[in-house]
């Protein structure tokens, strides 16, 4: 049982793994077509971006507030042998 609660925890690292590439894709493309600068990618300035830069920005940060809670969770329920279906389930869910 505790192998399968691993399982919801790839599917997040896919998930950020897919938005970084996907953001990465996008920034690129809008420096490209000079939306934005060079410069703003080091100091994550995204005025005058489009919205799919800045909300799979905002996607990519976000990946970094609540999974990690989520993360921890997880780390707990394996440390003290607690890691049951019902956590596997709520972490498919979440």
């Amino acid at each position: 049982m505790e192998k399968l609660i691993l399982i919801p925890v790839f599917l997040q690292i896919l998930l950020t793994s897919v938005v970084l590439v996907l953001m990465g894709r996008r920034r690129i493309r809008a420096a490209k077509n000079k939306e934005i600068s060079v410069s703003a990618f080091k100091t994550m300035n995204l005025n005058g971006a489009n919205e799919q830069v800045i909300a799979t920005s905002r996607n990519f940060e976000n990946q970094f507030q609540m999974p990690m809670l989520y993360l921890f969770i997880v780390l707990f329920t394996l440390q003290l042998g607690l890691a049951d279906m019902g956590y596997v389930v709520l972490g498919a869910a979440f």
